[in-house]
């Protein structure tokens, strides 16, 4: 399958938020018991600045899937530990998209 990676942007907000809700709904694999909100996106943005973001896309712009690296822990012994955020499509599922993204993030970590 032919993937574009690039970063995040805000453009990419509702299809993020529509992402992480299906999880949401549907898996374990995102936290919370209910859907989030849009306004949660900038809310996310605000506590991965700084670190890298990834989007898969198709050529014509379909996200396939996203990840990013948001800061572990406060502590000082803890400023070079990152956690990994990252979810793909359904549809994609088992096809290398989420080892692109991942390996992407490590290039740029």
């Amino acid at each position: 399958m032919d993937v574009r990676l690039s970063p995040i942007t805000a453009a990419d907000g509702k299809a993020v938020i529509d992402l992480f809700n299906h999880y949401v709904a549907h898996s374990f694999a995102a936290f919370p018991e209910d859907p989030v909100p849009y306004p949660f996106f900038e809310r996310l943005m605000e506590a991965v600045h700084g670190y890298p973001t990834v989007t898969a896309r198709t050529p014509d712009g379909r996200m396939l899937g996203f990840a990013l690296l948001r800061p572990h822990s406060p502590w000082p012994t803890c400023s070079h530990v990152a956690e990994i955020m990252y979810f793909v499509a359904p549809d994609a599922l088992r096809q290398g998209i989420g080892s692109q993204m991942l390996t992407d993030l490590q290039t740029r970590a």
